[in-house]
């Protein structure tokens, strides 16, 4: 029995430790302002821009991939006649840019590096510190002079936009805290004299880095829960162990 009892407290001590481990803790404890300062990346496919401007200018196609913005802290915000809520801040884009000359060269892997104001829009009545969800939209207008750069060369300036992308914005008060997704659906415009524009052959989202600003720990994922519960059960086993360890030990002690 003894021996029953130790495995019991092995399995309870084991338990705990599972639990603490797993454990929510940091939460923001007031509603950030929307959207949250934090990286949003894009799809894994990457954005093709082709049209008659580009080969005109003697390139082929252009592709933008494994692009990621990033809010800045100068922000401008108020609201509309309308009620909607709305942000102007300077943000910065950088990403990878394959690019293709009619020539037949190719540049692969150039880093892509664009730098501008943009404005999102939240709709229906959303005021800081608010929780729910609420329709956004983003809006990057013709971002001057983005620099490409392969090697030592540097390609010419290119202008990028991206109009009035519909997004999604969710807040969730978890606890003492509160948790973030986002997301915004973009179809990204290039140009190199700011005034034709090509349009990406593609859409995708900018998705938040992750469900919540930084320094706040999620909600446990799948195989997190997993180990919550069989904590919970080590716990439960143990437990059990123990008590029927402690109403056998008197029975055992007046029969010797």
């Amino acid at each position: 029995m003894k021996r029953h009892a130790k495995i019991a407290s092995v399995l309870v001590v084991v338990a705990g430790v599972m639990l603490t481990t797993s454990a929510l803790a940091l939460y923001y404890t007031a509603s950030p302002f929307l959207p949250p300062p934090v990286p949003y990346f894009g799809p894994s496919q990457p954005f093709t821009f082709e049209s008659t401007a580009l080969t005109n200018a003697g390139i082929a196609s252009v592709y933008f991939y494994n692009l990621k913005h990033l809010p800045g802290t100068n922000i401008t915000y108020g609201t509309n006649g309308s009620g909607n809520y709305w942000d102007i801040f300077d943000s910065t884009l950088t990403g990878t840019a394959n690019i293709t000359f009619t020539n037949g060269t190719t540049w692969n892997d150039a880093t892509l590096t664009a730098q501008g104001s943009t404005t999102v829009t939240v709709m229906g009545g959303y005021s800081p510190g608010a929780t729910g969800g609420w329709t956004t939209s983003l809006s990057i207008l013709n971002w001057p002079a983005a620099q490409v750069t392969w090697g030592t060369n540097t390609f010419p300036p290119i202008y990028i936009q991206c109009p009035a992308a519909p997004g999604q914005t969710t807040v969730q008060q978890e606890g003492q805290g509160y948790v973030i997704s986002s997301s915004f659906y973009i179809t990204p415009e290039i140009s190199l004299d700011d005034s034709s524009w090509t349009t990406a052959d593609q859409s995708g989202n900018m998705t938040l880095e992750s469900n919540q600003p930084p320094g706040i720990p999620g909600l446990p994922t799948l195989s997190e829960w997993g180990l919550i519960v069989l904590a919970l059960l080590l716990v439960i086993v143990g437990t059990l162990f123990l008590l029927r360890h402690r109403r056998m030990v008197p029975e055992t002690a007046g029969g010797a």
